[in-house]
């Protein structure tokens, strides 16, 4: 079956609200962000984190929502979005960066799986890396059969997680003196509350500008693709890293594998990890299958995910589930993702006045827009620059109105003249 990877997807192949939001959930869905919670949650009180997972949230909810339109009117995965505004050749450069943060998701996970095999059953480090080589490798199977199975997977593995979640919140709290007294934990106070928004922006700020066009280019209306975002990220990343949270504050550590198994839930943690895992990281690579096939159109997808695979093997031998390397890509991705955002974003919503051409595969556009790429860069700028409000926040407005201010004024078109029938679209752009 075709997932349209360098094509629209026909109106006769979108899918119903359950199938794709089913997948869209799986992928949210992600210890990684109950890794953060608890995380979080040692250096700050349980009020103040819960107020910024819900301003964090919010705001990831209304990005993806946009995006999500825009995959959804025209069908294409989100390089293929780019071509407009970063052309033939430049739309390779967000989207190969795109595959690399998919791939440090990749390996994270299956690392962390491969980690949960090796503490439960003692093994030493050798034994460890090859349970996370193995775990690479049998993760990416179900993203090589496509959008169906991922469906599949996804609608029978979230209610189990959903109430292995709030049984391991449960116990926790239990374990932990009652909830008045896990409410009561403070932490270390060592971080404030925009450091806590942009922690939870960092969880899905990637997925909820990128790989959220990818799943919702197959749905068939607009209010389906809004209903799956608000569901995925404002009710479900909230449950999960307000979850890790309550988890953390109540054990007061962070390791969510050793959390579980001193709770004494070694076969929910194995269940738990395995069908959290395993949905989010098929999306994963098949998301990243998608982007490549754009970047290097005469390999299949499935052979660019096999040797995603591979490499991924090798990546998890350094052990990226630790804290501090999940931290850090949080941050960088706060800052380096909603630039990329908010080019696309007003690039359709502004420029293109909503409405992208259809058949890109017959379409000829520019080979690079150095605007789109000095926008993207001094919206990061702005990001590191200016400690006022939200750097995510700044970032996608700075690279917004950089990019929008230098396109109006230069009037460069990034479809080329021998488009004869888009003449109408090439002068809304330039009015």
């Amino acid at each position: 079956m075709s997932d349209y990877e360098r094509t629209a997807v026909p109106r006769d192949a979108r899918r119903g609200f359950w199938q794709i939001t089913s997948v869209w959930v799986g992928y949210v869905f992600i210890l990684v962000s109950m890794m953060a919670g608890a995380g979080m949650a040692a250096g700050m009180s349980l009020e103040t984190l819960f107020w910024a997972i819900l301003v964090g949230n919010l705001f990831l909810t209304v990005v993806s929502s946009l995006m999500s339109i825009i995959a959804y009117k025209t069908g294409y995965t989100f390089a293929l979005i780019c071509r407009f505004s970063f052309g033939s050749l430049g739309a390779k450069i967000p989207a190969i960066m795109y595959a690399f943060i998919q791939l440090g998701w990749y390996v994270i996970q299956a690392a962390l799986f491969g980690h949960l095999i090796a503490v439960y059953f003692e093994l030493s480090p050798f034994f460890e890396a090859l349970a996370m080589i193995a775990s690479c490798l049998f993760m990416g199977l179900f993203a090589l059969k496509g959008m169906r199975w991922m469906s599949v997977v996804g609608l029978v593995s979230i209610p189990t997680m959903i109430m292995l979640c709030l049984a391991t919140a449960m116990r926790a709290v239990q374990d932990g003196g009652g909830w008045a007294a896990v409410a009561a934990f403070s932490g270390e106070e060592t971080m404030d509350f925009m450091t806590a928004v942009g922690l939870v922006l960092g969880t899905w700020i990637f997925g909820a500008s990128t790989t959220v066009a990818d799943f919702n280019r197959f749905a068939r209306s607009s209010k389906h693709v809004v209903a799956g975002c608000a569901t995925g990220l404002l009710i479900v990343n909230s449950f999960i890293i307000g979850v890790g949270a309550i988890v953390g504050a109540a054990s007061q550590q962070w390791d969510l594998v050793e959390i579980l198994f001193g709770l004494g839930l070694v076969i929910p943690a194995f269940v738990l990890l395995t069908t959290n895992l395993w949905t989010t990281n098929s999306a994963n690579l098949y998301s990243v299958g998608l982007t490549l096939s754009s970047v290097f159109p005469k390999t299949s997808r499935q052979t660019i995910m096999i040797g995603i695979m591979i490499l991924a093997s090798v990546l998890s031998l350094f052990k990226p589930y630790e804290i501090g390397a999940v931290f850090a890509m949080l941050k960088g991705l706060s800052i380096i993702v909603p630039p990329l955002t908010g080019i696309v974003l007003i690039d359709f919503y502004f420029l293109w006045n909503r409405q992208y051409p259809g058949h890109i595969e017959n379409l000829s556009f520019k080979t690079v827009n150095p605007y789109a790429i000095l926008a993207w860069l001094a919206g990061i700028g702005v990001a590191i620059s200016f400690d006022i409000g939200f750097a995510s926040l700044n970032a996608m407005a700075g690279a917004a109105f950089i990019y929008a201010l230098i396109m109006k004024a230069t009037h460069l078109q990034m479809l080329n003249t021998d488009n004869e029938h888009l003449a109408g679209h090439q002068k809304t752009q330039e009015a």
